[in-house]
């Protein structure tokens, strides 16, 4: 008896800790998650044993149940691999597929590829999905017509909670739109797709009738019509590729219904750019078309880059929009494929106020049941979507700053100053080089500076603060609104892919030629000028470039011809270079600081083709260098040589030849003002001088005959001061000079005593 209720307690247990064990485990825990799809010895560690079963399609260390997917149901982990099958889930129960992965926050690290390669023909597009969701076939049948296919009354309805974790559902039929080839088809269903890869080129995605779809942290790739359905689709936070142009990115059908309905598709908080740099479709991409009059679609706050449409989106051919039934809208998008002048003129594209977007801002707001009711998200995965939002900063109201305060600037600072001080404060405030707990203030306050530059930089705008003296009262006396201007500045995010294409079409542009002639002009040659205000340039990659501009506009007539521009010294130039490889050298430790060296150093290629050009136009200053630097060591041994023999000053201590105290103050004091004004005036030019003929030098090449061949290299680095000596060293050596007649009476000890000391003086000019 005793061991009778021994076992039946034990039975118990086990139960308990059975259900326990399911029960605990939760879909919506991210950890939970990952320790489940992790590569384990057995696959299904940290998984749900119970509802969890594992396919693998070489059934490997015995651990498989299942060698295709959809053998089985509940929790289905997918070993890593591909898989050419179509997929169809009929179920109504909760089904989640998880692909197995080490990174399962990161759908570029997927490793499970669903795949299938089929267009429509004759049949249903229906029949070409990789993968299907739908209680029946009818209720998955996309029809003809602006009503579509006419699914029966009494289609039950279909999978309550479906999802997909790390899978990538890819249809190749052609590396072209060829007609309707679908990655996804998903009926009277809800589904939940989360770090989920979606790939095809013409209607990727089908959300068909009663359908609620939710995707998260995914990636949606395709050139025509790529979203389409009749359905509710709620995409966030995804990236949006596309392969070409065709069609729109969205074309919907909206459903008459006894209730009011909100089926359409909402791409939020998401980024739209096309799939690689060498696609040609800069501006012609539509947002959406309308498949029927009840078309709704609607991008909000999202990222936008050059390929899309400047109109927005377009109709349907032959037309199909209405404007009270057909809502082609737009909220808050950014980025250099919102043109406010292009949608301002559009027939076809609808910027909502805040009110108006408010009635469609979150999915419980546009998910219903199949009855009509709103606020059907019970089975949307939250976890996955992106940390809250901070405030847009273009609906706040601006700070109030002193924009001189801000930048630490006097009233009086000049143009040049402003640019310096603005690209100072906004690299020392930059958020992502702040520690993480000081992120948020970082964010504020680079937003200061960048709305202080903003008013400063502009002549209007900074005389209207300097009479106003404020940046935070609504609309004035003029009409100008510094509320509307602040959410200006930050409407556009500059991001390295607009960067890369505003580059890519304006150097070398007419507008390019117009600005560097305009610069030119204004600044009557002077080149470091020229490139503070020409966008994008550089002395390195641009000047030979520049020149040749320039040089052909005044033949022609089209500018004046500015001595300080024909006549550049060499020295000058080389100045210029210096400082801007100085400076490319900061910027390369910035881009490394913020994560950008790949953007800035550029392809292997790139990057070669720079540095052959560096060196050939720098060639010139690193010889002198290296020529300065063994001069320097060679004469330090020859003066030393000299002293040990001859005796450097004479018994009283001082050098008979060396100049007054008058005469020395003299000249460190116009030395040390040609310093000063060398770091103060560092843009600007040296003006062209004629070169003067220096007695010294040729007295120098003389008395370097006469010496040992230890200082052979003398009269190399003499010829190399010499030519960029300037007016002050050549009369310094002028004044030196002994007179002829002291000359006769030298002897040849004196004479290389004499060169010593000239040299050491020399040495000590150019240090100071």
């Amino acid at each position: 008896m005793a061991r009778r209720i021994a076992s039946v307690l034990l039975l118990l247990l086990s139960i308990l800790h059975l259900v326990a064990a399911s029960t605990s485990w939760n879909i919506n825990n991210e950890k939970h998650r990952k320790s489940c799809q992790a590569h384990t010895k057995n696959p299904l560690e940290g998984c749900d044993v119970k509802r969890t079963k594992f396919v693998d399609p070489v059934g490997a260390g015995g651990n498989s149940t299942f060698k295709t997917v959809q053998s089985d149901t509940y929790i289905i982990l997918i070993a890593s691999g591909n898989y050419t099958e179509q997929v169809n889930v009929t179920r109504r129960g909760p089904t989640y597929l998880l692909g197995q992965t080490s990174n399962p926050l990161n759908q570029s690290a997927n490793t499970v590829n669903i795949i299938w390669a089929a267009v429509a023909g004759t049949g249903d597009n229906a029949y070409t999905s990789t993968l299907t969701v739908a209680p029946t076939l009818n209720a998955s049948l996309t029809g003809s017509g602006t009503t579509g296919f006419a699914v029966p009354a009494d289609t039950p309805f279909g999978c309550t909670d479906f999802r997909t974790y790390n899978l990538n559902l890819i249809n190749d039929f052609a590396p072209y739109s060829d007609g309707p080839s679908l990655a996804l088809s998903i009926s009277y269903a809800n589904g939940g797709f989360y770090y989920t890869g979606f790939y095809s080129y013409q209607d990727t995605i089908y959300v068909g009738k009663l359908s609620n779809s939710y995707m998260a942290k995914s990636v949606v790739a395709g050139q025509t019509d790529f979203f389409y359905g009749f359905g509710t689709l709620w995409v966030t936070d995804t990236q949006i590729l596309l392969r070409s142009c065709g069609g729109g990115i969205t074309a919907w059908k909206g459903t008459n219904t006894t209730f009011v309905n909100k089926y359409g598709v909402y791409i939020v908080d998401s980024t739209v750019q096309k799939a690689n740099s060498s696609l040609s479709i800069t501006g012609k991409c539509p947002l959406g078309r309308p498949w029927n009059a009840q078309m709704r679609a609607i991008f909000a706050r999202t990222y936008l880059d050059s390929s899309i449409l400047s109109t927005g989106y377009i109709d349907w051919a032959p037309s199909r929009y209405t404007p009270n039934s057909t809502l082609q809208a737009e909220y808050k998008n950014y980025g250099p494929g919102y043109n406010a002048t292009g949608r301002a003129i559009s027939l076809y594209d609808v910027q909502l106020t805040d009110a108006q977007w408010s009635a469609y801002s979150s999915p419980a707001k546009v998910f219903q049941k199949p009855t009509g009711e709103f606020g059907d998200v019970s089975w949307v995965d939250f976890s996955t979507r992106m940390a809250p939002r901070k405030k847009d900063v273009a609906d706040e109201e601006p700070p109030s700053i002193n924009p001189y305060e801000v930048l630490g600037l006097e009233k009086t600072a000049s143009e040049d100053e402003i640019k310096r001080a603005y690209r100072k404060a906004a690299l020392r405030h930059h958020p992502d080089k702040a520690a993480e707990h000081l992120k948020e203030e970082s964010h504020t306050k680079f937003q200061e500076v960048a709305f202080a530059y903003a008013v400063l930089s502009d002549p209007s705008r900074r005389k209207r603060y300097d009479r106003t003296g404020s940046t935070s009262e609504s609309i004035g006396a003029d009409g100008f609104s510094w509320s509307d201007f602040y959410g200006e500045q930050f409407r556009d995010i500059v991001t390295t892919d607009s960067i890369e294409q505003f580059a890519k079409t304006y150097k070398g542009s007419e507008e390019e030629k117009d600005d560097l002639l305009r610069a030119y002009q204004k600044y009557e040659g002077k080149w470091n000028k020229m490139y503070q205000v020409v966008m994008l340039s550089d002395p390195i990659d641009d000047e030979e470039r520049f020149r040749k501009i320039i040089e052909e506009a005044i033949e022609k007539g089209e500018v004046k011809e500015y001595e300080i521009f024909r006549k550049e010294s060499q020295a000058s130039k080389a100045k210029r270079m210096k400082k801007a490889r100085a400076e490319e050298g900061e910027a390369a430790e910035l881009a490394k600081k913020l994560g950008a060296s790949k953007l800035l150093d550029g392809t292997k290629e790139e990057k070669s083709k720079a540095t052959k050009k560096r060196k050939a136009e720098g060639h010139m200053n690193d010889l002198a260098a290296i020529i300065q630097s063994r001069q320097a060591s060679r004469m330090g041994a020859m003066i030393a040589h000299m002293e040990s023999k001859y005796g450097a000053v004479d018994a009283d201590g001082l050098d008979p030849d060396e100049p007054s105290e008058e005469a020395f103050q003299k000249t460190r004091k116009r030395m040390s003002k040609a310093k000063v004004n060398n770091d103060s005036e560092e843009d600007e030019e040296e003006e062209p001088k004629p070169k003067k003929k220096s007695r010294a030098k040729s007295s120098k090449r003389k008395q370097v005959e006469e010496s040992d061949d230890d200082v052979i290299d003398l009269e190399i680095e003499s010829d190399v001061d010499m030519d960029n000596e300037d007016d002050d060293d050549e009369e310094d050596e002028e004044e030196e000079a002994p007179p002829a007649k002291e000359k006769k009476k030298s002897t040849p000890a004196k004479k290389l005593k004499k060169a010593a000391r000239t040299a050491a003086r020399k040495s000590k000019r150019t240090k100071t």
